[in-house]
């Protein structure tokens, strides 16, 4: 949200549905959604607009980032899952990146069971989804790390995250 304010793309955000029970690494499906919104802040122009749409369901949680950016071309949707390739385009050139993101967003999703997708038109724009299955029964035993907690509370890397009763640890911490 700050970064979408800081550049002027309103950044609207629905949810339908009742969560399922859902497993997983909260920090690798952080990474892919801030691969997706990243993306979409990063390719989105000025007077444009980014929405984040969440559906739950009995079979998981899909995740929509639709932008108003110049769209992706049919040949090249199949292309940008993969490690460093960048399209073309000088926009896309000038915006920065070695194209690792999406092909990292996608490896983490499938490692989850899940998976990315774009659905995009040039100069429309471009939809980009994340799904999620509910349950753990899709994960893969060799996938699954040995050390587990249980962790009920966002672990707040950054300050502004940590609730107002959590107090301040020592870096030796």
């Amino acid at each position: 949200a700050p970064a979408a304010r800081a550049n002027g793309t309103p950044l609207c955000f629905e949810v339908e549905g009742d969560a399922p029970e859902m497993f997983g690494d909260p920090h690798r499906i952080e990474i892919i959604m801030t691969n997706l919104l990243g993306n979409a802040m990063k390719f989105t122009p000025a007077g444009g607009r980014i929405d984040v749409r969440v559906i739950y369901n009995a079979a998981g949680a899909s995740v929509e980032v639709t932008d108003t950016g110049p769209g992706i071309s049919k040949e090249q949707q199949h292309r940008i899952f993969e490690r460093f390739h960048q399209t073309d385009s000088s926009a896309r050139r000038r915006a920065g990146g070695v194209g690792i993101g999406l092909s990292l967003a996608r490896e983490l999703a499938q490692l989850h069971g899940g998976s990315v997708t774009v659905e995009s038109e040039l100069g429309e724009g471009s939809t980009f989804s994340l799904f999620l299955q509910s349950g753990r029964d899709h994960f893969h035993m060799e996938v699954v790390e040995r050390r587990q907690a249980h962790v009920d509370v966002h672990p707040a890397r950054r300050m502004e995250d940590r609730p107002a009763t959590q107090e301040p640890r020592p870096m030796e911490e």
